[in-house]
């Protein structure tokens, strides 16, 4: 089952118990962790994953911290490949990512400054907040080869109408 095909059934009321509660960020990190976990399952079934080290402090929330680490926003990924182009992965994963709809979710990009955000659309947010964007980097291979990882359980995955793939790390 591919996301496309899964049924995510989030509510408001799954976000506001997956929000941290000694956050000034709450609401809009909670709907951002949340985007970015689709985002991410969508890129793996894309195959753009297979191309990627996902690196920086969002890694960490997803596959060692869980829930009690720090919401981080920024999606930091190096190449996987030596012989790969930075720049041209970076556009395959920009590409992957325009005008993708998953559940209530939508993503764009848009630059600031020369560089990717990635813009999420939350159909159900009634805070006022409006869009949330995030930093998307593709960077040099890191020094180590990637590992797959498997993701820190969270009750909000069980709204994700399917499993959450394993992320190179």
């Amino acid at each position: 089952m591919s996301a496309s095909d899964s049924v995510i059934t989030i509510t408001k009321a799954h976000i506001l118990r997956h929000a941290p509660t000694k956050s000034a960020a709450g609401w809009p990190a909670a709907v951002m962790d949340v985007g970015q976990d689709l985002l991410l399952r969508h890129l793996a079934e894309c195959g753009v994953l297979d191309l990627v080290a996902f690196k920086g402090g969002t890694s960490i929330r997803k596959v060692y911290a869980g829930a009690g680490g720090r919401f981080s926003t920024d999606l930091d990924f190096s190449i996987a490949n030596l012989n790969d182009n930075p720049a041209t992965v970076l556009d395959m994963v920009t590409d992957s990512i325009k005008g993708t709809e998953i559940g209530p979710f939508r993503f764009d990009i848009e630059r600031r400054r020369e560089r990717p955000e990635i813009v999420y659309h939350y159909q159900g947010d009634t805070s006022g907040t409006g869009a949330l964007r995030s930093k998307l980097d593709v960077g040099p291979p890191p020094w180590l080869a990637p590992e797959l990882k498997r993701w820190v359980p969270a009750a909000i995955h069980r709204q994700y109408g399917g499993a959450l793939p394993p992320l190179p790390v």
